[in-house]
């Protein structure tokens, strides 16, 4: 019997196991199944069972998509991973979204889901006191890029975080930093609507709220933040010496209703870095020490979203907090000597649950080593109700070019995309270079030039301070010593 004598459901269920290429191609060649698959049914079932990354917000339920939205978005997806899969990736769009000059470069940036809004932060250090200042730009449409806000607060800035709510009409970033002025270190949350001024005004808003700020005991130091929605998280290490890592506690507020929840860990694994995630329904934490990689992980109170309210929180002993989350062990991997990069979570949220936890760990030792090794990790079904000890996967490895070492190494959502900058160690020159991933394929890695170390652009690589990386649209954003971003698009 045919496949296409069968009855139609059957017909469903045997596409719903297909890859979504191969959907495309039987669509292109058979015109019954371009029919079948010509439904919303379809496309809103095939969207969550899809690997590929997608600019489809997290915070939108896809129920609310008609079928041709989707498949349009399939399709764009499908032609950025072709475009990023060559050797030569080509990059379609160049923007020039910061062209200023001077000394106060921007120290860190990050794509907010979608990848059309960019956070810029930048440290501001002087005798008297330390401020840090954000600013916030739209980039939807890339040759029309602007400033929709901009901030700044008082304190050193720790780490900070950024996500979308309220339908993505709202800008959120949260902060750990040390205030100049009191001397506390300070969990924040502030936030800022995105305006509907069409792009022609160019309209800068000033005004950031803070709805939330916590004050951690004057011995503990804030450090890692989290933001996913209306869930904030953040590590406090106890006491300041920075040679010995020694986990207090984890934070855990939804920062619109003021309810919070410890975290705190029994018989903590002895580290040389740690890093926290917020997911839908859970709390993760990754451990890295110089031989091991281990994931604890905490399902998260439900009266974090259902609680009672606490109006405002100020310092850590009018909290009023909640009963503790006990944090489990996972999943554990022997990982000798290595540098561990974590996959962002960007695009993950309420209806964009993560499908795997992914990381990029480089050899170490001496920067003068002639050869540096990468291989990908990957964690499964990271945010299921699923048994401890999952299976690690493991690639192939693939490596540094000879005498050049990697930095400012970002991975993206789903651990099928990476950028990193790859700096020669005799001349400084440097290249942007990428990693593709395709589990199917059954090979390793492959890596490749992105950015030569002398592009035909305004700038050269090697003046770039810092970079970010938004999977689903393949846009890499750089900032350069100068105060200048650039913003490219591969899609």
């Amino acid at each position: 019997m045919r496949i296409l004598d069968l009855p139609e459901e059957n017909i469903l269920q045997i596409l719903f196991l297909l890859a979504i290429n191969d959907i495309f191609s039987l669509r292109a060649t058979c015109r019954r199944l371009h029919r079948i698959t010509d439904s919303d049914y379809f496309w809103r079932e095939v969207y969550p069972r899809s690997d590929l990354p997608l600019t489809i917000s997290p915070s939108l339920d896809p129920r609310k998509l008609s079928g041709d939205e989707i498949r349009r978005t399939f399709t764009k997806a499908l032609r950025l991973d072709s475009n990023w899969s060559l050797r030569t990736t080509a990059i379609r769009v160049v923007c020039t979204l910061v062209k200023e000059k001077s000394d106060r470069s921007y120290d860190e940036l990050r794509f907010l889901p979608g990848g059309t809004l960019l956070v810029a932060a930048r440290r501001n250090q002087s005798a008297e006191r330390s401020t840090v200042s954000f600013s916030v730009f739209s980039i939807v449409d890339m040759t029309d890029p602007y400033k929709i806000a901009s901030t700044e607060f008082e304190g050193h800035l720790n780490e900070f975080s950024v996500t979308l709510v309220d339908e993505d009409r709202k800008v959120v970033i949260a902060t750990t930093l040390n205030n100049s002025i009191d001397g506390k270190q300070w969990l924040e949350v502030h936030h800022t609507s995105i305006p509907d001024a069409p792009p022609s005004a160019h309209v800068s808003n000033n005004h950031f709220d803070t709805p939330f700020r916590w004050a951690a005991e004057d011995v503990a130091f804030l450090h890692k933040v989290a933001v996913n929605g209306e869930i904030v998280a953040a590590s406090i290490r106890w006491g300041h010496d920075s040679s010995v890592e020694r986990i207090h506690k984890f934070l855990i507020a939804n920062w619109r209703t003021g309810y919070t929840c410890a975290v705190i860990p029994q018989n903590f694994p002895i580290f040389s870095s740690v890093d926290i995630k917020l997911f839908p329904f859970h709390f993760v934490t990754i451990v890295a020490s110089d031989d091991e990689l281990v994931v604890l992980k905490a399902e998260l109170d439900e009266r974090l979203f259902n609680g009672p309210e606490h109006p405002f929180i100020g310092a850590s002993d009018g909290a009023s907090p909640g009963p503790d989350m006990q944090l489990r062990t996972w999943a554990e991997y022997q990982l000798a000597k290595k540098d561990l990069i974590i996959s962002d979570s960007t695009n993950i949220g309420e209806h964009q649950p993560p499908r795997s936890l992914s990381f990029i760990a480089f050899s170490t030792g001496h920067i003068w080593n002639t050869k540096w090794e990468g291989i990908r990790l990957s964690i499964p079904n990271c945010d299921a109700q699923s048994s401890a000890n999952p299976v690690v996967e493991v690639s192939k490895p693939f490596y540094v070019l000879e005498s050049c070492y990697p930095e400012h190494v970002c991975l993206g959502t789903t651990g099928r995309r990476a950028v990193w900058l790859e700096r020669e160690i005799d001349t400084g020159d440097a290249r942007l270079m990428k990693m593709s991933y395709d589990k199917s394929r059954n090979v390793g890695p492959t890596v490749g030039v992105l950015l030569s170390s002398a592009p035909l652009l305004p700038f050269r690589p090697n003046l770039v301070r810092t970079l970010a990386f938004d999977e689903a649209t393949g846009r890499v954003a750089l900032a350069l010593i100068t105060s200048a971003i650039y913003v490219l698009d591969c899609a």
